[in-house]
């Protein structure tokens, strides 16, 4: 009896040490995150005649800033609509060797508005812009869907670079979607993704398994810290059907990266989340001139920040 009275106990003590993630929010609740990403490219290999375009490093790009968001609504599966505009942002580095140094500040006037045909990001190289994408970004405004499991989906028209502009609002960090059970420390669950390149025609698939690390135990309440172990899931790109890829541009990929990211069970976000990922690329693309397909050996590397007020 006295085993059988222990055995329950343990039991019961392990299932309270489970927690259910999920993302909660209130209709006028105001929330401000702090959003952070840089991403590196680096090429290795690169063909004679895309030097002088391309360089070395054809993209370097650092963008941060905070929004100030409502929740506007809450669906009855808790979905959560989610309006407001950056208060600031901004954005330095270089895209294909051109420069990108971008500042807003939502309590100074906005700079003077350039021609209307200046904003077409078409006009960019690799037909992107992304000071006209900032400049939608944060002109805009923004609207977010959370869902229970904390699937991020950014509304509205962004242009080419929408697929780039929906992996800043990532406030899971490289978790995902959250677990549908309740979950302790050590226990894990798995997850899918996709990364855009700018201006390239192909996104990168990723996978994700998640370990519950520990649970603290704050005076805010309990608080899952979850690491994140992500790797490129399929090595080919699939582009053929793209209308952009007018090239046959054909990419092999590995690599991957870690991320971790502290959830907050009682408030029901998380509070703070820190990634890195590194992807080796080997791609290779029709010759304009009918030779032999160009080859080219890069590295992807990204770097993200974000923290929930």
């Amino acid at each position: 009896m006295r085993i059988a009275g222990l055995l329950t106990a343990v039991l019961a003590l392990g299932a309270q040490d489970k927690v259910e993630l999920r993302s909660r929010f209130k209709k006028g609740e105001k929330v401000s995150p702090k959003l952070e990403q840089k991403i590196v490219l680096s090429l290795e290999q690169i063909p004679d005649q895309f030097k002088e375009m391309f360089g070395n490093k054809p993209l370097d790009l650092k963008v941060w800033g905070t929004l100030d968001l409502e929740v506007k609504d809450v669906a009855a599966d808790g979905t959560a609509k989610l309006e407001g505009r950056f208060k600031t942002l901004q954005g330095k580095g270089n895209f294909l060797q051109n420069e990108v140094d971008y500042t807003y500040d939502s309590s100074k006037p906005p700079p003077d508005r350039k021609d209307e045909e200046e904003d077409d990001e078409s006009q960019g190289p690799a037909g992107m812009d992304p000071v006209v994408l900032l400049k939608r970004l944060s002109t805009q405004v923004i609207t977010l869907k959370i869902s229970e499991l904390g699937k991020v989906e950014l509304e509205g028209d962004f242009g080419r670079g929408g697929a780039i502009a929906g992996q800043l609002f990532q406030l899971n960090g490289l978790v995902g979607v959250l677990p549908k059970e309740k979950v302790g420390a050590g226990e894990k669950w798995t997850s899918a993704d996709t990364l855009s390149i700018p201006g390239a025609p192909f996104k990168i698939a990723l996978k994700s398994e998640n370990v519950v690390e520990k649970i603290l135990a704050e005076k805010s309440g309990e608080v899952a810290v979850i690491r994140t172990k992500t790797s490129v899931a399929t090595s080919e790109s699939d582009s053929s059907d793209d209308e952009n890829n007018m090239f046959n541009i054909k990419a092999t990929m590995t690599g991957g990266g870690e991320g971790t990211t502290h959830f907050s069970v009682s408030s029901g976000r998380p509070t703070k989340a820190q990634s890195d990922l590194k992807i080796k690329i080997k791609a290779t693309l029709d010759d304009p001139q009918g030779g032999d397909p160009l080859e080219f050996k890069a590295t992807l590397e990204r770097t993200q920040k974000i923290e929930m007020e």
